[in-house]
This record gives structure tokens, C-alpha cells and sequence, in this order.
């Protein structure tokens, strides 16, 4: 029960972070008035630092009706035509994990309507590699912890005379 505690604790609070910063983008982006100009191509109104984003770790794309590239950061290095989360595409907002190669993406995306209208998609991502691989490093030492504790009380309960166990039941 505690081992679940120490894991599920940290772990969620980590996800809540994650979550919030790509609807804080996601939400910096579309006030910035997606706007389609035909052609599968969108114009968005976005400061340079917000275009590359700053870090390595934070993609977007803007996808129109049909899950086609219109825009993308800069700092994407994936093909023209794979999105980043192809399973992602509803009416509502969805939050997946999206494993590719060997990393592992946490991706937010909203549709975009105009006037009650679907006009396209709006995909944030932020690569959680460090946040996963600190998941796997939690689990690993929860379970020595837990063995140790299992072998340390097996040991205690072996190694003691059976005489003062047999006294404890007078």
C-alpha cells in the first residue's frame, strides 16, 4: 500500500504539471487566431520564441479537418506527413502517450472551430523521457525495497530461537 502511495503520488502530480503546461500552450496558441487560407496551409499569428518553442522538448502542429499538416514548430523532426498523434483527432480534447523510436511524447490536441465550425487541430507535445525513465528508476527501487523488507523480516523470524517464540504464546 505505501510502495503504491510513493509511486502513484509523484507520478500523477508529474502528469498534472505536464498536462498544464501543453494546455497553456495549446491555449497560447489559439489566441494567437488560427486561420485557414486553402490549400491545406494555415496562417498563426506567433512570436518567433513561441515558434521554436525554446526547448527541444515542446512540438506543436496544426492539422486542417482532414489530419493534414498546415504548420508546424520548428523544432520537429518527424516526417511532413506523420502527426503526432494520429489516434488523437476527435471533437474533444484529447491527452495521449505517443511512443516513436525510443521516446516517449505526452500530446495534447484540440480541435479548433471557427464560428461552431471544425476548421483543423491543434497538437502540443512535450517529450517525458526523463519523467518515464524517473517512473521506471521509482518502480525498480520500490520493489528492492520491498523484497529487502520481505527477506530482513523471513530472516528475523528464522533466526530466532524457537524458545522465545514459544515463551510469547504462554
Amino acid at each position: 500500500m505505501f510502495a503504491a502511495i510513493v509511486y502513484l503520488l509523484p507520478r500523477n502530480r508529474i502528469n498534472q504539471e505536464v498536462d498544464t503546461d501543453l494546455r497553456t500552450l495549446s491555449n497560447e496558441l489559439q489566441s494567437a487566431k488560427v486561420i485557414p487560407v486553402g490549400d491545406g496551409t494555415f496562417r498563426i499569428g506567433i512570436d518567433e520564441d513561441l515558434d521554436s518553442l525554446e526547448t527541444a522538448a515542446s512540438f506543436f502542429m496544426v492539422l486542417d479537418p482532414e489530419g493534414n499538416i498546415g504548420l508546424r514548430s520548428q523544432n520537429l523532426s518527424i516526417s511532413n506527413s506523420e502527426l503526432l498523434d494520429a489516434n488523437g483527432l476527435q471533437e474533444e480534447e484529447t491527452l495521449n502517450y505517443v511512443i516513436r523510436n525510443d521516446s516517449t511524447l505526452r500530446v495534447l490536441t484540440a480541435p479548433v472551430y471557427d464560428d461552431g465550425k471544425l476548421i483543423g487541430y491543434l497538437q502540443v507535445a512535450r517529450l517525458v523521457d526523463s519523467i518515464e525513465s524517473f517512473n521506471r528508476f521509482l518502480v525498480i527501487a520500490l520493489f528492492v525495497g520491498f523484497v529487502g523488507a520481505f527477506a530482513s523480516l523471513f530472516l528475523a523470524v528464522l533466526l530466532t530461537p524457537s524458545s522465545l517464540l514459544m515463551s510469547s504464546n504462554v
